[in-house]
C-alpha cells in the first residue's frame, strides 16, 4: 500500500498513529483499518457509512481491538499476494508470532457479486 508523505501529514495524529501506518482490509461492503501495533482502529461492519464498532481513529476512547505481544516488539507486515489479507509478524526478544487479518467474503462470490452478501466477519488468526 503506497501512501505519499504529503497525504500522511494531512491527517491528525491520534493515539492510534497516522492513517498512513494503517493496513486496509475490505470485503466490498465495509473496511477495517489495522495499525502496526496490531490494533483494529476502525470498522463499520454493516457498510462504509454505517455506525462503527471500533472508531479509535476519531477518538482514543472510541474503541479498538488489539492483539499483540506484551512488552517490547518490532513488526514486519505485508499483504498476502493479490489479496487484502494482511499478515503482521511481531518479533520480541524471545520469539515471534504472526497475526493474519482479513474480512471474510461470501463463499463463491466473484466479480460484481463480491460484497453483496458479505458475512460481516473480521477474521484474526494468531500463529
Amino acid at each position: 500500500m503506497a501512501v505519499s508523505l504529503r497525504s500522511a501529514r494531512v491527517v491528525r495524529s491520534m493515539g492510534c498513529g497516522r492513517i498512513a501506518e494503517h493496513g486496509f482490509l475490505a470485503d466490498g461492503r465495509s473496511a477495517v483499518l489495522v495499525d502496526r501495533t496490531g490494533s483494529v482502529n476502525w470498522w463499520c461492519p454493516a457498510r462504509f457509512d454505517a455506525p462503527s464498532v471500533f472508531a479509535r481513529l476519531l477518538d482514543d476512547d472510541a474503541g479498538h481491538w488489539v492483539i499483540r505481544p506484551a512488552g517490547r516488539f518490532s513488526t514486519d507486515r505485508a499483504y498476502l499476494t493479490d489479496t487484502l489479507v494482511l499478515r503482521t509478524v511481531f518479533t520480541t526478544a524471545t520469539g515471534s508470532v504472526a497475526v493474519t487479518d482479513a474480512l471474510a467474503l461470501e463463499p463463491g462470490a466473484r466479480g460484481h457479486e463480491v460484497g453483496l452478501h458479505s458475512p460481516r466477519v473480521l477474521a484474526r488468526v494468531v500463529r
